[in-house]
Formats: structure tokens, sequence, C-alpha cells
């Protein structure tokens, strides 16, 4: 007799436990009134030990010291490409609200640098937290004695002097601001990385000028530097013997403010709630102390004056002469379409393959593409579960677990009731255990 095999696990079946499943993770869902009910995400798009990983790491500490929150934040250095790699990682977050980002003005210069096609409308503008001001600097021993000194020079022999910088970011920009003002005048900007690479390549004789933040001229001032002039509307109260680039005849003024944003669509009294969280975080003598020692102004913006400082912020930076934004192609789209590709190439080579062996072996095994093609569908079922997000409800990572591996090791054991004692226990294993690995030890975005 012809051997058959039953599928173990019919489609109805498959479809019933996959809303089953659907329906638990929504009901296990945080809802607006429960946020936070586990660890928020800050993501600091540059190294640790920086200014603005120290900030993010002063906040917290307040948050904690005040219980702002129920939940702890989580920081989460993702450092690299002037910032863009972390804003780009949480502007494809869920949003839910348990993933923010830590990022001051370099987020509109990164997109019209051409570095990025994407800038704050790409996401919810949070807050708005601390401004630094900024200054150009040189070696003691430079040949500039102030900025319109330096700017001559590269007016007059364009491309030769070098302006070490982070390109796409506040540094660059100030250089940008000055070639602006005098047409004509090129810099050799030059990617020299955060404020202490910036200083030692300075130091090294390796860039004849750089940017530094109010604290680190502070701070490396008696090292061998000169300050050439201050961008600010006045002179800063701690370095009075600083003109201002305003003094000097050029029309330019920048500054640093740290903003906190998340990713679009995330829902408005999340958003609303977190930044309520920063400004009592902001009003706290733990942060306003760190101010003052780090010579940074405790503002705070949020809502319409936080738009209206970012429409400012983008209509200034459009009027320097930066690259077009750079319109990157869609890569989860293009790997999914080859994916798809590679796997009907296989499907069909597999079909071809079993209706050979059935007309050349003389014996009848069972068909078992059958179950392979189960399990493809339940893989499948599984990612897009995973990518339901309605109104912000979505399955969750753990109702989804559960029940594919279930439904897997069901199709596997076909149908075998005393095996199935095991896969629901390693199934709530993997699912539980691996949430806990990826949100608590890993820390990395799940539904």
């Amino acid at each position: 007799m012809k051997p058959t095999w039953k599928n173990p696990f019919p489609f109805p079946f498959t479809v019933a436990a996959i809303i089953a499943g659907s329906l638990l993770g929504c009901a296990g869902r945080d809802t607006p009134n429960t946020y936070p009910n586990r660890p928020i995400k800050v993501v600091v798009p540059f190294a640790a030990g920086g200014g603005t990983d120290a900030f993010a790491r002063i906040v917290k500490k307040a948050i904690e010291e005040n219980n702002l929150l129920p939940q702890p934040l989580v920081i989460v250095n993702v450092g690299g490409a002037s910032g863009t790699i972390g804003s780009r990682r949480v502007k494809d977050a869920r949003p839910d609200g348990y993933t923010v980002l830590l990022l001051h003005d370099a987020i509109v210069m990164a997109r019209y640098s051409g570095k990025v096609a994407y800038g704050p409308s790409a996401f919810e503008a949070v807050a708005g937290t601390s401004r630094n001001g900024t200054v150009v600097v040189a070696r003691e021993d430079s040949r500039y004695e102030n900025v319109k000194d330096a700017v001559d020079d590269a007016q007059a022999r364009p491309d030769t002097v070098t302006f070490g910088c982070n390109l796409g970011t506040p540094t660059h920009y100030v250089g940008l601001l000055l070639e602006r003002e005098r047409p004509g005048t090129a810099f050799r900007f030059v990617q020299s990385g955060d404020g202490a690479e910036r200083y030692h390549n300075l130091k090294g004789g390796h860039i004849d000028l750089t940017v530094f933040s109010n604290e680190e001229y502070l701070r490396y001032r008696e090292e061998g530097i000169r300050a050439l002039a201050f961008f600010g509307t006045e002179r800063h109260p701690l370095m009075p013997d600083v003109p201002t680039a305003i003094e000097q005849g050029f029309n330019a003024e920048a500054g640093i403010m740290q903003y906190w944003w998340m990713p679009k669509r995330t829902p408005s009294d999340r958003v609303e709630t977190f930044a309520s969280v920063l400004e009592h975080a902001m009003q706290s003598d733990t942060v306003r102390d760190w101010l003052a020692n780090v010579r940074s102004e405790p503002e705070f913006a949020t809502g319409q004056p936080l738009r209206k400082r970012l429409e400012n912020l983008e209509s200034q930076v459009a009027t320097v002469n930066l690259q077009e934004p750079v319109d990157m192609p869609n890569l989860p789209v293009i790997v999914l379409l080859c994916v798809m590709g590679l796997g009907t190439v296989v499907g069909i080579r597999s079909l071809r393959s079993t209706t050979t062996s059935k007309q050349t072996s003389s014996t009848n095994a069972p068909p078992h593409y059958r179950l392979a093609m189960v399990c493809g569908l339940l893989v499948v079922a599984y990612v897009l579960a995973l990518a339901v997000d309605v109104r912000g409800l979505s399955p969750g990572f753990r109702a989804a677990t559960l029940v594919f591996v279930t439904a897997i090791g069901w199709s596997l054991a076909r149908g075998d009731r005393k095996s199935m004692r095991w896969v629901v226990g390693l199934a709530l294993l993997l699912a539980l255990g691996l949430h806990f690995l990826l949100t608590y030890v890993v820390v990395v975005d799940l539904p």
C-alpha cells in the first residue's frame, strides 16, 4: 500500500494559531496608561565618553535619583558615520516610545551635507535640552590672530587651510558659515573625529583650525591653543577676551543644542510623557550642577517653541553651500526581493527534483517537501506577525515566538502528543528567554 503523509498542521489550525497569538500579544502589550512598563532605550549615536554620552548619563542619573520613571533608561552607544548609524536605527525602530535618540544639530546638518536623505521630519521631536556655544581655535603658535586672518588666508589660497571637523555636524557647519560669509573662501575640510581627536590633530600640526564647544575650549585652553572667535551674539562671560565672529564682520552664529527624538508615529501621549520626565530632570540639581560645570546653558524647549527652533535651524543650514541630499536605495526591499527570488528558484528546483525522483525511484518515500513548505509558511507568518502594527497594537515578540515554535514543533513531531509537552516547554523557554536576553542584555529593538 502506498504510504501517505498527512499534514500534521492543517492550514485552518495554522491561521487560528497565528490569530490567537496575535490576540494574546495585543492583550499583553502596554497601553498609554501603563507606559512605560519596560526599559526605555536611549541611543547615543557617538562613542562612549563624549559630550553627548556624558549628558545622556547625567540625565539618566537625575531620573533615577528623583524616581521620575518606573522603568530604567538604558544608554546604548551606536557610533559611526557622524551619528547617522545610530539615528537611522532609531528612525527605523518600532514607534512605541521605548526607543529614543539623543542627537544635537547634526540631525539637520547630516541631511544637508548629503550623508543621509532624512532629517527632523523623519522623527517625533520630544524636547530640546541644554545649549553650548562654539569656538574656532588654532594652535598657540599659529599665524592667525583672529578668525578674519584665517578666512583671508583661505580666500587667498583656496583649499589649503585645513579645517578639522566631524563632517556633517556643527563643527563642519561653522566652517561652512565662514565660507558663506566670504565668497571665494574655501577651507580644506578634514574628518577629525570628536573633540579629543581634533585637539590632538591640532596640536600635532595635522590641521590648521578646528571647532570646540565652550567646555572643550575651556578644558584645553591652557594646553597651547588660541581662540579665534566665539560664535555667539555676544562674548561669553567665561572667556571675555575672545571676540565674537559678529564683531569681526561675519554674520555667523552657531551653537549646539541637544535634542531628544522618537520614531515617527510614536503616540503623542508617550512623547509628552517622556518630555515631561526630561523637563523635571533638567530642573534637578544633578543636571544643573553638571551643566554649570561644563559651561552649558540649561535651556528646555518642547511643543511649538521646539518646532520653531528646528525650523529656524533648518532654514539657516540650508543657506550654506552643502551637497544635495542623496537618496539612498531601499536596501531592506532589495534584500527581501533577492531572498524571495532565491526562494522561488529553490522551490522550483525542489519540485522538479521530487518529480524526477518519483519517476525513477522504485520506492515511494513520503513527500517531505510538503513539511518544508509548511515550515516555510510558518516562518513567513511569524515574520509578518512581528511586523504587524495597527494603531500601536502588535502581537509582540513573546506571543509570536511562542506560537511559532509550538507550531514548528507540532509539525516536526507529526502530531505526537507525548512530544508536545516538551515542544510547549521549549517554546515558552525560547519566547521568554530570548525576550529577556535581547531586551535586557543585548538591548535590541523587539516588537
